[in-house]
């Protein structure tokens, strides 16, 4: 996966800003706009397609990555199913007859893996701009230089060597659970990037996430509008990200 991103990386760095012009131009603009319907969603799906090369713009994966959820139902399990399904068949139609089961999979688990903790970092980190800003000018607002929030609060890990940590003993097998969103509320900005992991486990997303964040964050700089957020919630029964269904703002003169 991470020789797949690294070859493709160049072309969407390059494209990041016109994506991003292109979506987020709805903020150029007075009157009301819903962020993650009218830009984040769809900034998300275009920077997917880029990086899957091809056109899945159209593409209705919002729902699979709920298959990490230890808790859902059967019946919501099954459906979850039917939709990685449809998804992995529209990626094997459009790359045609030839496609080995690699290039499909690679494909599809960047769609699974790679969508939703791009949209709720950046809804997540978005929110927590505009909340603390409400009332400003988008070019007065100082943006901080990486994104503030993580979409992707607690990782999960398996103990395979015994260790020591803070007091607490940890035996093999036992499990561990990592509370990432934690590096938000440390006075240190660059800790942040703690967000992403370290080493071997860094996220390979970790450099088109800032990038992106980068362009966003250029973007609204340029905008002399006044914000006033006026509603945020997030997705109902997700039990691994956490994202916003719904941020809602004004903006005016």
């Amino acid at each position: 996966m991470s020789e797949f991103l690294a070859n493709g990386k160049a072309g969407v760095t390059a494209s990041i800003p016109a994506v991003v012009s292109s979506r987020f131009g709805v903020v150029q603009r007075e009157g009301r706009v819903e962020i993650m319907e009218q830009t984040i969603n769809p900034l998300a799906l275009d920077i997917m397609s880029l990086l899957v090369d091809l056109d899945i713009s159209t593409a209705d994966c919002q729902s699979v990555s709920t298959a990490f959820d230890k808790l859902i139902s059967i019946s919501k399990r099954r459906r979850v199913a039917n939709d990685m399904a449809k998804l992995k068949e529209m990626i094997s139609v459009r790359l045609g007859p030839e496609a080995s089961e690699r290039e499909v999979g690679l494909r599809l688990a960047l769609l699974v893996l790679g969508r939703d903790p791009l949209v709720a970092t950046l809804g997540e980190s978005l929110y927590r701009v505009f909340a603390a800003n409400s009332g400003k000018k988008l070019c007065d607002i100082v943006y901080p230089e990486l994104p503030p929030e993580t979409g992707v609060p607690v990782v999960e890990r398996i103990v395979v060597a015994p260790f020591e940590f803070a007091g607490c003993s940890f035996a093999v097998g036992d499990r561990l659970r990592v509370f990432l969103q934690s590096f938000a509320y440390v006075d240190e900005p660059r800790v942040t990037t703690s967000f992403f992991g370290g080493g071997a486990h860094t996220c390979l997303g970790r450099p088109l996430s800032i990038a992106i964040w980068e362009a966003i964050t250029a973007l609204l700089s340029e905008v002399p509008l006044r914000v006033q957020l006026l509603s945020y919630c997030t997705r109902d029964s997700d039990y691994v990200f956490t994202c916003p269904e719904r941020l809602e703002v004004e903006l005016s003169a």
